[in-house]
């Protein structure tokens, strides 16, 4: 796993640029998780110190990464509380080998899990199989395409974001739909360039090229800084529940005993009964 882009967004989140990445991404992942029910949630990778998982409504949530870092925030009755403090249980586990049973997750949740991994298609391998037939996926991550993501790339400072291994949206459904996955939404952030550049040169620079993107935009092409996929698991042939269970007698005709030092004339009489 990336340690380093790990504890690189965990932190840049709290900056005034990743701050307009987090406040984009997190309506994404709310209107995504709203819709999808279940017993049990699960993310995989603390990529923010604050809680994407808010806006779901699953009754049990899980969080599974390697380290914890936990910011304080005050809660409705003004005391400040942790994410540890929380519905969010939070377990310390490699996400190599995820300690869960096969089919038992019914909300699987990546907030740029795949950015962070070595291997993505491993990961994806292991979540399909944790999965409930008909589970749900959930995955965000940073359109490579976007100028925002371009332009933050581009900064010394920002070396991790510059070096890890983007994934775009069209990528990421060609994978799911190998695995078997039905992509039931993909939705991406609103354009944003030049928020935070000072130079008057730059911010120019950046205003058009947002104005370029917005224009294809309409052409079917996305430039959001980042984006949502919603895919769910298939399954061809689902498990038999109630009185389906009960097992039906195939209509084959009973076999035919024969002698075993029976003649031919013997093996003939018993063919033709």
């Amino acid at each position: 796993m990336n340690q380093g882009f790990q504890r690189f967004l965990k932190q840049w989140y709290h900056t005034p640029q990743g701050r307009l990445f987090w406040e984009q991404e997190r309506p994404l992942l709310q209107q995504a998780l709203d819709k999808l029910f279940g017993y049990f949630l699960v993310q995989l990778g603390q990529t923010s110190t604050d809680s994407w998982l808010e806006g779901s409504r699953v009754s049990h949530k899980l969080l599974l990464d390697e380290n914890f870092v936990f910011t304080e925030r005050p809660s409705s009755s003004g005391e400040a509380q942790t994410a540890s403090q929380s519905r969010v249980h939070c377990v310390q586990a490699d996400l190599d080998y995820l300690p869960l049973a096969k089919e038992s997750v019914d909300v699987m949740v990546l907030p740029h899990t795949l950015e962070t991994v070595t291997d993505p298609h491993y990961l994806l391998r292991q979540v399909d199989a944790l999965l409930v037939p008909e589970g749900h996926l959930v995955i965000s991550g940073f359109n490579p395409l976007a100028c925002g993501v371009l332009k933050n790339r581009l900064k010394k400072h920002n070396r991790p974001l510059r070096e890890a291994h983007l994934v775009s949206a069209a990528e990421l459904a060609e994978w799911l739909e190998v695995l078997g996955y039905e992509v039931e939404q993909v939705r991406f952030s609103t354009i944003s360039c030049y928020e935070g550049t000072t130079s008057s040169d730059s911010l120019l620079g950046w205003r058009l090229l947002e104005k370029v993107e917005n224009l294809v935009n309409r052409l079917g092409w996305q430039f959001g800084n980042v984006y949502c996929v919603v895919a769910r698991k298939r399954v061809d042939a689902p498990r038999l529940v109630g009185l389906a269970k009960r097992r039906f007698a195939w209509p084959v005709r009973r076999p035919v005993q024969v002698a075993a030092r029976g003649s031919s004339r013997t093996l003939k009489q018993g063919m033709k009964r």
